[in-house]
């Protein structure tokens, strides 16, 4: 008797569940798809073709107020006593990335599924592209503005008063100098501050020369890919030697670091407790901070609130928030809980925002089964730029190209359909391709000097408040 052939083949193993014998719905049901706000608030560039794969850009910062009157005896030179002033200068990069993705589909295989794996699979391809983009902007986001802002781990190494382990080194590689940041080193020290939160724990200054990173990371800060951290756990070179050594559990915060506001006057991510919830004051810090920096609101004329849900049902039930609130509760936004706005900023929810789960690091507090620390950011305009290739949308139109293929470009990112060319012509190739670089400017050049009530960061234009 002859064998029962195999049936139909389809290479992909992951859709046979889709050619069983007996009867399915002919539809595929749609999946989960994430809530995304990051990358809406990055300011996009187009980077010219022929101009390399890294593309620095100058930022000129203001010069001071002159409130001194001139002198009459000096007035009759050429100059007529004016002292010339020159501009600080600013300067970021954008190193480009090339990041993709793809599918393969059987048409020949595809036509005995229960729908068309052709176009959901095209529609699959966009939201991986979107997805993998609005990480590479959060990302962007927190390495600026919540680094520089890290504990002290002894589990990870001997504490001395020359050397100090931490739980993320990013923040403490680069030093202001003229203007600029640069690599710290001997000459270029990197002044930071111990914060006692633990009994025995040290108050004081010091400089750091160098930091020397883990492999692989043992950071317990969250990881938004598939790689183990975002953090970059290891340890930072004091010279000359601290007055005491540094103590597991204090904070350590960059002297040009812009501050993370935490509940409770807490100065460290590992001092959270399920108690520290997110209330409407810390916003309102927030927003503080960002106004006294002169940082611009958005187009919309408000500053944007990125969180989560869980950051949301804590600010509904803060008293402070339900009193200031109470007259819009008849507004379709709120009672959906949908984007809406209040004291000149906009709350916008994303399932994107980073979670840390507890975690028994030393120095960590204990937190409960299904606690979690939430990182909320507040942003105003300019805190990021998005750089596309502008050779992404050249390269399709070169000749015969669209030949073998056809080229989509969808919010500067390419969708490629190519044509079948293997022996049957039935593999249909899908892939997305995105060339963009994500960076957050420097305003160091925005000092008291040119805003009296301007701080020392880095960075001005965000602040992440974290909560449990």
């Amino acid at each position: 008797m002859a064998s029962t052939p195999p049936g139909i083949v389809n290479p992909n193993s992951g859709f046979q569940i889709a050619f069983q014998q007996g009867f399915l719905a002919r539809f595929f049901e749609e999946g989960l798809d994430s809530e995304m706000a990051y990358r809406r608030d990055a300011v996009i560039e187009m980077l010219p073709i022929r101009g390399g794969q890294s593309i620095t850009k100058t930022k000129v910062g203001r010069t001071a107020p002159q409130t001194t009157p001139l002198n009459p005896a000096n007035v009759t030179g050429l100059d007529n006593g004016i002292t010339y002033s020159t501009p600080n200068l600013e300067q970021y990069t954008y190193n480009m990335g090339e990041y993709a993705g793809g599918k393969l589909v059987d048409l020949i295989a595809e036509q005995a599924g229960i729908a068309d794996q052709l176009f959901m699979d095209c529609k699959l391809n966009g939201v991986e592209a979107a997805q993998s983009v609005e990480r590479l902007a959060k990302q962007a986001w927190f390495a600026a503005y919540s680094t520089g802002n890290t504990w002290i781990r002894s589990d990870l190494g001997s504490l001395s008063t020359s050397t100090v382990w931490v739980d993320d080194i990013r923040g403490f590689l680069m030093a202001p100098q003229n203007g600029n940041l640069q690599p710290i080193g001997a000459t270029n020290p990197l002044l930071v501050k111990e914060i006692a939160q633990v009994p025995g724990g040290v108050n004081q200054t010091f400089n750091v020369i160098a930091a020397v990173a883990d492999s692989p990371t043992r950071s317990v800060y969250p990881t938004s890919s598939s790689a183990p951290s975002d953090g970059v756990s290891g340890y930072l070179t004091i010279s000359p030697a601290a007055g005491s050594a540094p103590v597991s559990g204090d904070a350590l915060i960059s002297s040009v670091a812009t501050p993370v506001i935490r509940p409770n006057g807490k100065k460290g991510t590992n001092m959270l407790t399920s108690q520290d919830v997110l209330t409407l004051q810390m916003i309102n810090n927030a927003v503080t901070i960002l106004m006294q920096n002169a940082v611009p609101k958005h187009a919309d004329g408000c500053y944007h609130v990125l969180y989560d849900p869980t950051s949301q049902s804590e600010l509904f039930v803060d008293q402070q928030f339900m009193a200031m609130s109470a007259s819009r509760l008849a507004d379709a936004e709120d009672q959906n809980g949908a984007v809406f706005s209040l004291f000149g900023a906009k709350f916008i929810p994303t399932t994107e925002a980073y979670i840390q789960a507890a975690s028994t690091a030393a120095g960590m507090q204990s937190l409960p089964d299904g606690t979690y620390i939430h990182r909320v950011l507040v942003t105003g305009a300019g805190g990021l730029y998005e750089a596309n290739f502008t050779g992404l949308e050249q390269y399709a139109k070169r000749p015969a190209v669209n030949v073998i293929s056809n080229i989509y470009l969808v919010d500067h990112i390419a969708q490629i359909i190519s044509a079948p060319i293997d022996n049957m012509s039935r593999q249909v190739r899908l892939a997305w391709l995105a060339i963009k670089a994500f960076v957050c400017p420097t305003d160091l050049t925005a000092t008291t000097a040119i805003i009296p009530t301007a701080n020392n960061a880095a960075y001005k234009r965000a602040v992440v408040i974290e909560h449990c």
